[in-house]
């Protein structure tokens, strides 16, 4: 599972690896076969939900995020680009500058045994599963109260004629194509402000400017 380190192959943008490895192994605990997954839907995806939300709270609390450029910024005030070969150059410096905040060269911190992400993460997941491993199998795959009752197949054909009289309404717009970024600057500026922001909304030059910009 390397690839899941330094938010994904290393690009900095994704969930700490050191939380989706967590996540990969509690829910392989939890264990939910096939078969039960063919008749309750909702144990796809809500099982294992209390027990990842557990170490994602830890993280949370220790590093202040999730993701891993906010981790390494929380944890040392820097967060280095580790595609770049020069800012990995400038993380290696760092590391060795100042050693208690880095934890992997600091002496107190053992190698970085008890003061990184992956080894934190590592030891969460490791008391998660150890709760597990206590209950029953059938214990574990026990929905939260909220989740129980109608799965994605049951519901579909109800919600389908709640959706033909939403279209009917036009609710929501469904027709028009518009980023979430776009919705709020629509909410606060306006469609004429929206549209004077949008790349590609100026005009291209006529050709008689071109000509008066030659002569």
């Amino acid at each position: 599972m390397m690839g899941l380190h330094g938010g994904i192959a290393m690009t900095g943008v994704g969930t700490c690896g050191a939380v989706t490895a967590a996540t990969f192994l509690i829910s392989y605990v939890v264990g939910v076969p096939t078969a039960k997954l063919e008749k309750d839907g909702n144990l796809n995806y809500a099982a294992s939900t209390p027990v990842v939300e557990y170490v994602i709270d830890r993280f949370e609390e220790d590093y202040g995020a999730i993701d891993c450029l906010r981790v390494r910024y929380n944890r040392v005030q820097r967060a280095f680009d580790l595609m770049d070969p020069d800012a990995r150059i400038l993380e290696m410096t760092f590391a060795l500058y100042q050693k208690d905040k880095c934890g992997m060269t600091s002496d107190k911190f053992e190698g970085g045994r008890d003061q990184t992400p992956p080894v934190r993460g590592a030891r969460w997941a490791a008391e998660a599963i150890c709760d597990l491993l206590e209950m029953e199998p059938e214990e574990r795959w026990d929905l939260q109260p909220h989740l129980r009752g109608l799965g994605p197949q049951e519901m579909m054909p109800k919600l389908q004629k709640l959706v033909e009289v939403l279209k009917e309404l036009g609710w929501g717009r469904p027709e028009e194509k518009i980023s979430y970024r776009e919705y709020r600057k629509l909410k606060l500026k306006g469609k004429e402000g929206l549209e004077k922001e949008r790349l590609g909304s100026v005009n291209a030059p006529k050709q008689e400017e071109y000509a008066a910009s030659d002569a």
